[in-house]
This record gives structure tokens, C-alpha cells and sequence, in this order.
């Protein structure tokens, strides 16, 4: 895969660091990205494309992707996103490893 700065980078979950989305500013960012490729699921210039069923989007979450960057929230609804409408995006790992569950 070819890195270049202005792309969006996934990192995997690999059990002591959660998934997270980065984007790639400024050429020493760059190279230590390629240094840990392995770490990373998937890199685009467009961000929805590192979206995934489960994340938070704008608050919001995805439950479903469709083509054309067609995003799914809750039952009934949804929006075409393009990455001018993504403000915050929170992966669903990091989400889940943020969550606290209220003893009753």
C-alpha cells in the first residue's frame, strides 16, 4: 500500500492498543506509519472508506455501509456521507473499550 500524507490511516486492534483512525499531516508522521505497517488495517485518501459497521460517526451509530458511502444509523436513518459531513469518528473498539456498564 502506498502512504502519503492527506491519507487516512486504521490502525488494527491488537489487544493493548485499541483501533483508531489517524490522518497522515505531515511527512515524519508518514514514516513512522510505513515503520508500523503492520499495525494498520487499511489507508485512503477518503475517509468513510475506514469506516466500519459498529463505529460512531458524528455521534451516531453505523449499522450499516452501503456503496457510495451510503451510512446507515439506528433502524431508519441515514445519509450519504462524504468527508466533508464527518466531524468525529470514534471506532467501535475504542468505543467499546471506553464503555462503562452501570451496576444496578
Amino acid at each position: 500500500m502506498n502512504l502519503e500524507v492527506g491519507m487516512y490511516v486504521r490502525t488494527i486492534d491488537n489487544g493493548y492498543s485499541c483501533s483508531r483512525i489517524y490522518k497522515i499531516k505531515e511527512a515524519i508522521r508518514l514514516n513512522i506509519i510505513k515503520f508500523h505497517e503492520t499495525e494498520f488495517k487499511g489507508a485512503s485518501h477518503n475517509i468513510i472508506d475506514l469506516i466500519e459497521v459498529g463505529d460512531y460517526v458524528n455521534g451516531e451509530k453505523v449499522t450499516d455501509i452501503g456503496g457510495s458511502g451510503f451510512l446507515v444509523f439506528g433502524d431508519t436513518n441515514c445519509f450519504i456521507a462524504v468527508n466533508s459531513n464527518i466531524k468525529t469518528v470514534v471506532t467501535k473498539e475504542l468505543y467499546k473499550a471506553m464503555e462503562y456498564e452501570v451496576q444496578q
